[in-house]
């Protein structure tokens, strides 16, 4: 299935250090505020799984393992599942990709459907737990095959 890229990365999972904000890594935020965090994230590990017809198909997955990093410090760990909705011409196909991180505060989970012909991911913000639990936005990285991916994270602290 080498026609699946890393797709999460936030993902904070690749969730850089831009996107999750060092407030937003200390405490949880009781008003309406928005910050940007960028963090790095380096794979630990990954298998690619060649469902059904041989070769790059509907159903194909990667599931990813990465630790997440902020300013060269491991603040926490991502993983998460990408697996393909639609083969495209040559090896383009659509991903459908699930991120959950954990960080010191809580955790934070990911989805988005992209295109692997795509230069940038971005994946929605969907939920969290503890500091993160009003925060929405999303997550951007680049779509690469690269071990270590910086993303950035646009976080909206709902109001509670």
């Amino acid at each position: 299935m080498s026609g699946i890229r890393k797709a999460a990365g936030v993902a904070l999972v690749a969730v850089p250090a831009g996107a999750l904000g060092v407030a937003a890594l200390t405490s949880a935020s009781s008003g309406s505020a928005a910050s940007t965090i960028q963090v790095t994230t380096k794979a630990v590990q990954s298998t690619h799984l060649d469902l059904g017809t041989r070769g790059l198909s509907q159903g194909d997955q990667m599931i990813f393992a990465e630790d997440v990093f902020l300013a060269g410090k491991k603040i926490g760990t991502d993983g998460g599942v990408c697996t393909v909705t639609r083969v495209l011409s040559g090896s383009a196909h659509e991903t459908q990709c699930l991120v959950s991180a954990t960080l010191p505060k809580g955790q934070l989970t990911f989805q988005g459907l992209f295109n692997t012909s795509q230069k940038t991911v971005r994946l929605a913000i969907t939920g969290g737990t503890g500091a993160y639990r009003d925060t929405g936005g999303y997550v951007t990285f680049p779509h690469t095959m690269s071990a270590t991916t910086t993303a950035t994270l646009f976080l909206d602290h709902l109001k509670r």
